[in-house]
């Protein structure tokens, strides 16, 4: 009897040891986490203002990750949006309907009431089908992930026969699918990033519509083609981080997982592996040798967290309805996350006109959701270094490069290619910000004085839970297996 409970004691040693290894490193297993946790710490310390680098993808990246951000760096954000919004009298750009788009992912990553910003409806903005496609395939593209991050109504157009739906911004991004595969700005060669992002657009309706399908799986093989013997991919001539963050998050939005997938592991790297390749220390580059950059930074960080959020079974980087709660139409099933419960925003704006009016001058910003604290914010000037280290020779090719990559491309459907950098202006409360492509931001770490930690690994108690159950059942199995070889040595005693 004593041998045998030495027999039995074993085991059940090894499984109450397997069962706290495994706790402690539910978050921790997955690729690339250290990068992973570096990047959001430094993207945390800084400033977010309205713009496509240093704003709305750090944001969304920041929002939809498992890392606990302090929400005083949300609120910051809306209140420059709010007072962005006023001050241009609602209008972020006349050119291009991807500023609203991008805005609005953001918006909605952290449950705010994109409807009322300000006292602007920024979804009436895409309700126009001519405004939203003038800057070409990238406006329909965006629009639709937009639209669909939260199932939006599409508000009325005053003009009828320019109303945007769902169908016709489908329609257009299948239209112009290369006949050999995968969509391009310009010309008959495709580019994995608008190829990319236009499978993303479509992934929700893939199992539901024959065209969407049969477009995206000739999208999915010609991918696999622009892929190199190393596993990476290039834009316009340019090996980059940045075309295989956006591959792996159209992958993550199809279900699938770009770390495993064999078409697309090339001499044993898959796109993850070499995403992470580019990490510099606190963040990525934009091509290999080279130093720190902003852009390349934030689409890897959001990859890396579309990838996670994946192999975590939660809800998709760009389907945020888990942040309000609302009932998913998914067309590729999708767990529910265990994110936070928000309170969906109880107001319901519905436009009729394509020009809003402003009903409200609200430079403060109380949040009505339940994502962060109620809190009122006074009006604050951001800070934010336009100090550029990225390096002349990673910015060889066109500026189209460069506008395909932020999703906020100037081309149109007649004519796409520019001579000239394409430089905008950012106002942020009062503030004018020159920004382009190849500008690299500077953390502002130490103006914003912040002396804690702002994140902590996020504890997945769903995952836990999960997990321990698995142990329990290798225990049994341990002891199943420890009863057994008692058995036959007591047999063989004899």
């Amino acid at each position: 009897m004593q041998r045998k409970s030495k027999f039995l004691v074993l085991p059940i040693v090894v499984a109450i040891f397997l069962s706290i290894i495994s706790v402690g490193s539910v978050s921790t297993s997955l690729k690339g986490r250290e990068e992973y946790n570096a990047t959001g710490k430094y993207l945390a310390n800084q400033s977010p203002i309205v713009g496509s680098i240093g704003g709305e993808w750090e944001v969304l990246g920041l929002a939809r990750s498992d890392l606990n951000i302090d929400k005083s760096y949300f609120e910051k954000y809306q209140n420059n949006v709010v007072n962005t919004l006023v001050e241009k009298n609602g209008v972020l750009s006349t050119a291009k309907y991807t500023e609203y788009s991008r805005v609005i992912l953001s918006l909605t990553s952290i449950g705010s009431d994109v409807t009322n910003v300000g006292g602007y409806n920024l979804l009436t903005y895409l309700s126009d089908f001519n405004k939203v496609k003038r800057q070409g395939i990238n406006g329909p593209i965006w629009a639709l992930i937009a639209l669909d991050s939260n199932n939006y109504e599409i508000p009325t157009n005053e003009n009828p026969s320019n109303q945007t739906t769902r169908e016709n911004l489908i329609e257009y991004i299948i239209s112009k699918e290369l006949s050999n595969g995968g969509w391009a700005l310009t010309g008959n060669t495709p580019d994995p990033d608008i190829t990319a992002m236009a499978i993303t657009s479509l992934a929700k309706y893939y199992n539901s519509n024959e065209e969407v399908k049969k477009s995206v799986d000739s999208a999915i093989t010609a991918l696999t083609k622009m892929q190199n013997s190393s596993g990476e991919f290039s834009s316009f001539g340019t090996v980059n981080s940045e075309s295989t963050s956006q591959v792996i998050v159209a992958l993550c939005s199809l279900g699938i997982n770009p770390d495993t997938d064999k078409r697309f592991i090339k001499n044993g790297k898959s796109p993850v592996d070499v995403l992470l390749s580019y990490y510099v220390g606190n963040g990525f580059s934009h091509t290999k040798g080279s130093n720190y950059n902003q852009m390349a930074t934030e689409q890897c960080f959001y990859g890396l967290v579309a990838y996670y959020r994946l192999c975590n079974n939660k809800n998709f980087l760009y389907n945020m309805t888990d942040v309000y709660e609302k009932p998913y139409d998914p067309t590729v099933t999708e767990a529910t996350t265990t994110k936070p419960v928000i309170t969906k925003p109880t107001t319901t704006h519905k436009a009729t006109t394509t020009n809003p009016t402003k009903t409200t001058k609200n430079t403060e910003v109380v949040y009505t959701t339940g994502s962060y604290n109620s809190v009122t914010e006074n009006n604050t000037n951001p800070t934010y270094n336009n100090t550029n280290n990225y390096q002349p020779n990673d910015n060889s090719v066109n500026s189209m490069v460069n506008n395909n990559r932020d999703n906020s491309s100037d081309s149109s459907e007649e004519t796409v290619a520019e001579t000239t950098s394409n430089t905008e202006s950012t106002t942020v409360i009062g503030t004018t910000t020159s920004t382009t492509e190849s500008t690299t931001v500077t953390n502002n770490s130490n103006n914003e004085n912040k002396t804690t930690n702002v994140i902590t690994r996020s504890k997945d108690y769903k995952d836990v839970f999960i997990n321990l159950i698995m142990i329990f059942v290798i225990g049994v199995l341990v002891v199943v297996l420890g009863t057994l070889i008692m058995m036959i040595k007591k047999k063989s005693d004899k």
